[in-house]
């Protein structure tokens, strides 16, 4: 007892009364009294204390009458009641046959030591009671809110109690429609066997144990289960029935088996994928290929499993390995195309993409690769028609140039020389003969003009003798001079030699870009900026006019020709020499951007030409018409 026991005292007797509260009080505990079995009742209800001492015979209620209605209120099951008597006869069985509810009986006179030491007994045991109650309470509470269903069954494995889980998991109303039946009835009859003997092993060896099976519910549909069973046992310390705990686990056997068709299905697709799959650790070791990135390599799926690609000389020489590494140091996919000779002796150009994925949480790459050999050798094979192609149109342009200037030029100056001569011999004719001669040599000279500018177009004269700056400034002062496009030439430091192909295609893309300046921008001046760098060379032509109208441009930028603007044939020209041809365009104007990568070898030495005068670009004919 302490200072937060609580006791009722009801007793009618003054002196009893006195007594029992001040052996109480001198105890250490909150004593309360009651002069009558109502003031009892009341003050039971209203405080709740731990124990209530009644007076057999109290006014108004008697003690074994308020016992019995303390008792039947469930909210004070806890309060110990104490039946006070006399030791007589009569009392002793009234006391005994009439249903009071007390937990405990003292008989009068007594002495106060025995009062006080019976009190504390009752308490301790109270105590005891109390705490078996809320430990019942507490397991009753946690055995209700599982999520799984928890049921005792006898030594045959009849249902002697379940939780509601268990009952709502059978799809049964209430738990009185499971108690008695036997767990065996439960199950279907394929698994009745195997668990008749699990419900045996249990019992007899005392150690639980889990395995699955399939049950019915109440409207007879199959569900599969997963059920964990252990023996519990009787005060003598034997076994005396099962305690089981059945979860289902149909949704995730359905799940296993979906989980098990998708891989199944994702182990087909990777093995039929025309798409070589090839899955390697970070140490490079590799873990997974499929028949297509074996058949890429001109091997089996064995051989491929044994590899390392960190030991694979054609990984390193190629540059797959360096972007495997900086794939797996970044996680981003990354993508090239590679030529290469696989270990196995096979040539090959691979498209291959990488990323990074965990397996395990471990850090593997990821190589998606595809076969393109057949592609590049036709692209090959296309870039070579291709390149023959325009080598064999600028042959003929030079060809012809040089038949309209050694050929036909030569006949329209002798025709125009037997022309002076005529003029000459029909001095002192009639005035319209002399008219006639003179517009017959001016028509001449216009022939002549027009032989030499569409000379001079098919292929200039000074490329191949003085090379692409000389070429590209007597080009541009020419259409100056004509005065119908305003051409300003940068060429940066001294004229530096590139091979012939490259000059002649550059030089066709000023042609060309200076064309459309002239015909499409509306404005007459244009800027020419040619630059020559370690790497490459930068031809820039931009102009400030309208720029190429929004459909064109955003067709060109798709990819799809713009009819009219000989875009096409500057890309074509530098593809072959694998420079590339940018282009943009706006209100502003438009710059077309052509570049060239070429290594410091490919430059010829530098050669010291003679000054290109204007006397002798003017020698050579007449300006070209943008």
């Amino acid at each position: 007892m302490n200072a937060t026991t609580r006791i009722l005292v009801a007793e009618h007797n003054p002196q009893l009364r006195s007594l029992f509260s001040g052996v109480l009080c001198a105890a250490g505990v909150q004593v309360r009294e009651a002069r009558t079995g109502r003031q009892a009742l009341q003050v039971v209800r209203r405080e709740r204390p731990d124990l209530a001492v009644l007076a057999a015979r109290l006014p108004g209620l008697s003690g074994m009458e308020v016992g019995r209605r303390i008792k039947a209120d469930e909210a004070l099951r806890d309060v110990v009641v104490v039946l006070v008597s006399g030791r007589g006869a009569d009392s002793a069985r009234a006391v005994n046959n009439l249903d009071s509810g007390a937990d405990e009986h003292i008989a009068t006179p007594v002495t106060a030591e025995e009062f006080l030491a019976r009190i504390r007994l009752i308490l301790r045991l109270r105590e005891a009671t109390v705490t078996r109650h809320t430990r019942e309470q507490q397991h009753r509470r946690l055995i209700e809110i599982l999520p799984d269903a928890v049921g005792l069954a006898d030594a045959r494995g009849r249902l002697l109690a379940v939780n509601p889980h268990g009952v709502a998991m059978g799809g049964f109303r209430n738990e009185a429609e499971l108690l008695g039946k036997s767990i065996l009835d439960l199950t279907a009859r394929e698994d009745r066997k195997r668990l008749g003997t699990d419900l045996a092993r249990a019992l007899r060896t005392g150690l639980p144990r889990t395995a699955e099976y399939t049950m019915f519910r109440r409207d007879g549909q199959r569900y599969q289960v997963e059920m964990s069973l252990a023996a519990w046992r009787n005060a003598a310390g034997r076994p005396a029935g099962l305690v089981g705990i059945v979860r289902d686990i149909t949704g995730r056997k359905r799940m296993q088996q979906r989980l098990a068709d998708a891989l199944a299905l994702n182990q087909t697709v990777l093995a039929a994928s025309a798409v070589g799959i090839l899955v390697c650790r970070s140490s490079g070791q590799c873990v997974f290929a499929n028949e297509a990135v074996a058949l890429i390599a001109g091997a089996n799926v064995e051989q491929v499993l044994r590899l390392n690609y960190r030991r694979l000389s054609a990984w390193q020489t190629c540059g797959l390995r360096q972007m495997a590494d900086r794939t797996l140091r970044r996680g981003g996919p990354l993508t090239g195309e590679f030529h290469t000779i696989s270990t196995f002796g096979k040539e090959v150009w691979l498209h291959c993409q990488t990323a990074r994925i965990f397996l395990d949480g471990e850090a593997h790459l990821l190589l998606l690769t595809t076969e393109v050999t057949e592609r590049k050798r036709a692209e090959a094979a296309a870039r070579m028609f291709s390149r023959r192609l325009w080598q064999a149109q600028d042959e003929e342009r030079r060809r012809i140039a040089r038949e309209l200037h050694d050929s036909l030029g030569q006949k329209l100056v002798a025709v125009t020389m037997r022309l002076d001569l005529l003029r000459d011999q029909a001095a002192g004719s009639a005035p319209g003969v002399l008219q006639r001669i003179d517009d017959s040599a001016a028509l001449l000279a216009e022939c002549s003009r027009e032989a030499r500018t569409l000379s001079y177009l098919l292929h200039p004269p000074f490329l191949e003798e003085f090379g692409l700056t000389v070429a590209l400034r007597a080009y541009c002062e020419r259409l100056s001079a004509r005065g119908g496009l305003r051409v300003t030439l940068d060429t940066g430091e001294a004229a530096r030699r590139l091979p012939a192909e490259a000059e002649l295609a550059l030089f066709r893309v000023v042609q060309e870009a200076l064309s459309n300046v002239h015909r499409h921008s509306g404005r007459r001046r244009a800027r020419v900026r040619l630059t020559h760098r370690p790497d490459q060379v930068l031809l820039e032509i931009s102009d400030r006019g309208r720029g190429i109208p929004a459909a064109q441009f955003k067709n060109l930028r798709q990819g799809i020709a713009a009819p009219g603007l000989g875009l096409v044939g500057m890309h074509e020209r530098l593809r072959q020499l694998k420079g590339r041809v940018e282009v943009r365009s706006g209100r502003r104007g438009t710059k077309i951007r052509a570049i060239l990568p070429l290594p410091m070898d490919a430059f010829p030495p530098t050669r010291i030409e003679a000054p290109l005068t204007r006397k002798r670009i003017a020698s050579e004919g007449a300006a070209p018409a943008a």
